[in-house]
This record gives C-alpha cells, sequence and structure tokens, in this order.
C-alpha cells in the first residue's frame, strides 16, 4: 500500500505527483549521500537547481512506476546508511589501531594481522540461523608465541 512506503520513507519523503504522463517523487536526502538512477535507465534522478539535498526521481508513468521508483530510493537510503556505518566503523578501529601502535613495540606490530571470521551460533532458532556475524581480530604474533586481541 502507497501509505505505508511513504510512511517508511518518513523523513526522506517530500511528494509524488504526476505531470504530463511523467511519475515524479521529490526527495530529500542528508549532504553528500550517492544517488544514482535505475541500471536499466527506466528511472532518471535529478538534483534540484534550488535545493542542494533535494532530488527528484523521474519515469514515464505506469501501474508499476510507483513501486519501481520507491524501490529504488529504499536502495539508495540503505546503500548511504551503510556506508555511513562503515565510515563510522573505520574511523573506530583507525583509532584503536592508533592505541595499538602507540602502546605496541616495533617487533610486534611487524606482524600485525588481520583475521576476519564468523562467530559460533549457539542457537537453535530460525531467525539466529538466518543471521551471520562477522567477529574480527587483530593478532599480532612473535617467535611463534600468538598473542589475540580482540575487542
Amino acid at each position: 500500500m502507497i501509505q505505508n512506503r511513504i510512511k517508511n520513507l518518513f523523513p526522506y519523503f517530500k511528494s509524488v505527483e504526476i505531470i504530463s504522463g511523467t511519475l515524479i517523487v521529490k526527495v530529500n536526502y542528508e549532504d553528500k549521500w550517492s544517488v544514482f538512477p535505475s541500471s536499466d535507465g527506466i528511472i532518471k534522478v535529478a538534483k534540484s537547481k534550488e535545493n542542494k539535498n533535494e532530488w527528484y526521481y523521474y519515469t514515464t508513468y505506469d501501474d508499476n512506476a510507483i513501486d519501481m521508483i520507491f524501490d529504488l530510493i529504499e536502495e539508495t537510503i540503505k546503500l548511504n546508511l551503510s556506508a555511513l556505518a562503515k565510515l563510522e566503523l573505520y574511523n573506530e578501529k583507525v583509532n584503536e589501531l592508533k592505541d595499538l601502535f602507540a602502546n605496541e613495540s616495533l617487533d610486534r606490530l611487524a606482524n600485525l594481522q588481520f583475521i576476519i571470521g564468523k562467530k559460533k551460533r549457539n542457537s537453535t532458532t530460525k531467525k539466529d540461523k538466518k543471521t551471520e556475524q562477522m567477529e574480527v581480530e587483530v593478532s599480532t604474533s612473535q617467535n611463534n608465541n600468538e598473542n589475540i586481541i580482540k575487542d
């Protein structure tokens, strides 16, 4: 239902209109967000000339047009929020590395390794089986003695 989709896009959605057979959806995104048209070129995107964070998605109106545009908007939001979360995590890990480099010897740091592994699942619920969690370990080894440093 269109009302639910608009509600789910609440902080970003501004308006929808049909002008001369063209469906236009106006959204407002955060600064520096990446915005892109559909991969097949059916849905195009234009930036507002008046408002720097305002964008227009548009395509020829048909029965599927509104869903296709909303799908693309949802994908855009998901990708940008993921990129912001990754940037925040990156900055946290850089700070952890700064602390590590300040407190460890050069010999130990020369053997620094990054290991990404999957956490073991202890639960048997369907929800937990579908969810894969990642664990990152930073290890330093010297003379076959391995120290694992976990967050």
